[in-house]
């Protein structure tokens, strides 16, 4: 029989603390020797008087009633020393309740009435991060907040200094105040000039105003949400934060206090966990609410009945959430979760339910329990080993994908004089040779100018789709995303509608695997006009078997995304999923993309290793960088052979997709084996990679658990039948003393 979770376990468990206000995190002590020390008067100097002053009952009334607790902190922390001793403290005060990772934030444009330059300002708290590091066992951080009722330029210089201190423990910028008239994108530049330099968002939304404020924050590169408490009240909304694994940053006792919700039982936590959002519990502000980290997953657990398992699963999303490189998130990941399970078992608690949950840890390189798992020699990698495993591809391109010899049927099948200024062909052999015949772009655009000439009648986009497809589930491609420009298919007479109409049907019909569809735009070839109409017939076919955009062959850059700005925000209002090419010869092309243009996967990302700050945000913030076998990949990277095993070692989440099948003449199976050994990838790194693919698909939250569950389910199955004795690439350790 299991014991029963309390408090003090729950305070020995290690938490990570997303959203904590500096100034709501201040020991009464403290302020009123500060007051003593700079000559301040206080409303009283009895420190019980005091505490009650700072602290906001569970009742309070309103939000104004709540902020009036901050007027009695904000006058003693004009000066820098007093900004590093609050920031020390406070983390002294985390570490006994269990937290592990803090980000403090604070609004540097709220203490400067003593005439310090905002640069001072957060040097002092850099102080405190330097000494909470060397004395105690705690990762702290810094975010950066910029305040709503503030004008544009204020915000704008914030945001300026804050990225200047990006390589001194400020890894965040956060927008904090009034919601309700003041909305983020007033300040947009802002958050530009936060994104370029690869800097992380969180802003604060949707809790005193709807989930429109939420959408905003999005709009506005928001990684993070602080509260979102009513996203719940657009469905639209809610499912983005989900599909993009937004976190929310849920302080529910703050939410009570500032009538965010009218009673602790009305939170939407529970529904929102329920239903997929990342939620991370979080304080607020400590000592304002009253309230420590702990507490409020405790609270979690007796109000809103949730178990051992899925309290710890919220802490695991608070380290998943932090704004730190991927590689010291996966440490702080492992060690919090390795002691959690210790500290449970130390104290009689059941986790049989943390265990059927085992799969989610995998995935981290952890058994449940933990344990110290010795080296197993695996078979080797063969070729009829990916045969037989469940892939996915994100981008199969309908031009350069159809097999040769349906295209070279459609050829034969051409009336004489327009079979006659084309080059002349045999057989489908001779086809071949000249659409494959060396691995450069020259002969490739060459291939593809003849398969869209082939391409322009209904019957042969048809039969050509449907000889994909064929290929596909012939090398157990259970779902792909076909990319398709439907403005290169109408010169014999179909609308572009036909041409979507046209491929979906033929998909449809087809039924043994999950096809969706990607509509392109090739940048070096069309207009910003074609791009844009190519854009709202991706968007009036959302929900229809369309499921992203996609833009090829060139970069869009700083200077040239004024020609298509109008587009990626019509595509971002309209939640569009998108990928972009970038980062083969201009690395700024990166920050562009994901910032200026949403994209959520990247094509290319040659020179990504370049530039550690831009590497650090593509591999923190989950963006799927998008390959396949091509000269043109290692010659932009600067390997001889193919530097996937360089991306793959540094966190990139590097997906496989076939581009051009056909052009490749090969199976993506030889292709991925291929890649296996030209970068000595073993099986297991291999279905990391394959996975990858899985995880990056452009649908709702849910259905790419589904195909990543089928995956994992059928590749434990074929591994066991080729002797593989383990299935993840477990990390060994030793644990906690």
């Amino acid at each position: 029989m299991s014991a029963e979770l309390t408090l003090d376990i729950i305070r020995q468990m290690p938490k990570a603390e997303l959203h904590c206000h500096l100034d709501g995190f201040c020991r009464p002590q403290t302020i009123i020797e500060l007051a003593a020390e700079q000559g301040i008067a206080l409303p009283t100097t009895n420190i019980d008087e005091l505490s009650k002053m700072m602290t906001a009952p569970l009742d309070c009334p309103d939000l104004v009633t709540y902020l009036t607790c901050f007027d009695i902190v904000l006058p003693v922390m004009q000066q820098p020393y007093a900004i590093t001793r609050i920031f020390y403290e406070a983390c002294e005060d985390a570490v006994k309740d269990g937290i592990t990772y803090i980000e403090l934030r604070f609004a540097p444009a709220l203490h400067t009435k003593n005439g310090h330059s905002y640069s001072q300002i957060l040097e002092a708290a850099i102080d405190g991060v330097n000494m909470a590091q060397k004395r105690l066992p705690i990762t702290p951080r810094i975010i950066c907040c910029a305040m709503r009722q503030m004008s544009p330029e204020i915000n704008r210089e914030i945001a300026e200094i804050c990225w200047r201190f990006r390589h001194q423990f400020v890894v965040g910028f956060d927008l904090a105040g009034p919601e309700d008239g003041f909305p983020p994108d007033k300040h947009e530049e802002a958050f530009r000039i936060i994104r370029e330099k690869s800097l992380s968002v969180t802003i604060h939304a949707g809790e005193a105003t709807g989930a429109r404020s939420v959408e905003l924050a999005l709009h506005c590169n928001a990684h993070r949400i602080g509260h979102g408490t009513r996203i719940i009240e657009d469905e639209r909304v809610l499912q983005e934060a989900i599909d993009r694994r937004v976190p929310l940053e849920c302080c529910v006792t703050s939410n009570v206090q500032t009538k965010a919700v009218a009673k602790l039982e009305d939170h939407p936590i529970r529904k929102y966990f329920d239903m997929g959002v990342t939620t991370v519990p979080c304080t607020d502000n400590p000592t304002v609410s009253g309230c420590t980290l702990s507490g409020e997953y405790y609270m979690l657990h007796k109000k809103f009945n949730f178990n051992v398992a899925e309290i710890l699963r919220m802490a695991d999303y608070g380290f998943r959430g932090a704004f730190v490189p991927e590689s010291m998130k996966k440490r702080l990941r492992i060690e919090a979760f390795v002691k959690s399970l210790k500290v449970l078992k130390e104290n009689g608690i059941d986790i049989s339910s943390i265990e059927a949950d085992a799969e989610y840890y995998h995935k981290l390189g952890l058994t449940v329990p933990p344990a110290f798992v010795p080296p197993v020699r695996n078979p080797p990698l063969t070729l009829a080993l990916i045969q037989q495993l469940p892939k996915c591809d994100l981008d199969c391109r309908f031009i350069g994908s159809v097999p040769i010899p349906l295209l070279f049927k459609f050829y034969q099948d051409l009336p004489d004089d327009k079979r006659a200024k084309l080059p002349k062909f045999a057989n489908a052999s001779e086809m071949r040779d000249y659409m494959c015949s060396k691995d450069d772009e020259t002969y490739r655009t060459r291939a593809k100018t003849l398969a869209t000439k082939l391409l322009q009648t209904e019957d042969n986009i048809r039969t050509g789709l449907r000889g994909i497809l064929e290929e596909a589930h012939a090398d157990n491609v259970v779902y792909i995303e076909v990319t398709i420009s439907p403005i290169f298919h109408i010169k014999g007479g179909l609308t572009m509608e036909q041409v979507v109409d046209i491929c979906i049907d033929e998909a449809n019909k087809f039924g043994r695997l999950e096809v969706k569809f990607v509509i392109n735009a090739n940048i070096q070839s069309l207009s910003p006009i074609d791009v844009h109409k190519l854009a709202k017939l991706a968007v009036a076919y959302k929900e229809k078997g369309v499921v992203g955009f996609a833009t090829t062959t060139m970069e869009i850059t700083e200077r040239t995304m004024q020609y298509y700005q109008e587009t990626f925000t019509y595509l971002r209002d309209n939640f569009m999923p998108v990928t972009m090419f970038a980062g083969e010869e201009n690395l700024d092309s990166v920050p562009c993309a994901l910032v200026r243009g949403g994209a959520r996967r990247i094509a290319g990302g040659f020179k990504l290793t370049q530039s550690e700050s831009i590497l650090n945000d593509v591999t923190s913030h989950n963006v799927a960088v998008l390959f396949h076998l091509s000269q043109r990949f290692n010659q932009a990277a600067g390997w001889k052979k193919t530097p996937v095993r360089f991306f793959f070692d540094l966190g990139v989440k590097v997906a496989f997709c076939s581009i051009h099948h056909s052009l490749a003449n090969q199976t993506r199976s030889q292709q991925l084996m291929q890649i296996a050994e030209e970068s000595g990838l073993d099986a297991l790194s291999m279905l990391q990679i394959i996975d990858n693919s899985f995880v990056s698909i452009f649908l709702h939250y849910e259905d790419t658990r589904k195909y990543r569950k089928l995956f994992w389910e059928k590749t434990e199955e074929i591994l066991k039948d080729c002797g593989f004795k383990s299935f993840f690439n477990y990390s060994f350790f030793s644990e906690p003393k």
